[in-house]
């Protein structure tokens, strides 16, 4: 009762069906597993040194950056969505669905191909004759690999909607179009 004079109407107000039945869980799920793929990169070892002659720095870094942006995009995407903040007080983020479908695209692609980047440098990791963090690569990519199809089956819950009400709106057009004279006024 005492916090809720401090605290925000719009921050009270958050969307239960997004959360609970939407992709607010599955977009949770995401920003997750990322974040533990982040912790396990940043762990990971990067020393070039006489028994490892290959650097797993590129990695490492292509790694980080691209599940850094990944996890900052999901979040505020996954806030946006958890308030609606699109649909009340902001109302040039209407096109929130297509924003999220085309960030999740290419997150998608780019946390993929920093997971390969990281499951190729575990053996060079791997191989070297000190004591460094091993392991930690294959766990960021199979973070990283989690997180994609995660992202694939948002996106492709996404597409199926869009596509539904678009055949559903075009299948009530025809109907509507091939009955006139029930739908004119008399």
């Amino acid at each position: 009762m005492f916090l809720k004079k401090f605290i925000p109407k719009s921050l009270l107000n958050y969307d239960k069906e997004y959360m609970f039945v939407g992709l607010g869980f599955l977009r949770l799920f995401i920003i997750l597993m990322l974040l533990a793929g982040w912790i396990a990169a940043a762990a990971s070892s990067t020393k070039k040194t006489e028994y490892n002659s290959s650097n797993t720095r590129p990695a490492k870094l292509a790694y980080l950056i691209s599940v850094f942006l990944a996890i900052l995009t999901s979040s505020i995407i996954f806030i946006i969505s958890l308030f609606k903040v699109h649909e009340k007080e902001v109302p040039y983020l209407n096109r929130m669905s297509l924003f999220s479908l085309v960030s999740d695209l290419v997150f998608l692609v780019a946390v993929f191909a920093s997971s390969i980047a990281c499951a190729v440098a575990e053996p060079k990791i791997r191989s070297l004759n000190e004591d460094v963090n091993k392991g930690t690569f294959a766990i960021a990519a199979f973070f990283g690999f989690l997180s994609c199809i995660a992202y694939f089956i948002q996106i492709s819950v996404v597409v199926y909607k869009s596509v539904m009400e678009k055949w559903k709106q075009l299948k009530t057009y025809l109907k509507d179009k091939a009955n006139p004279a029930k739908n004119s006024p008399k």
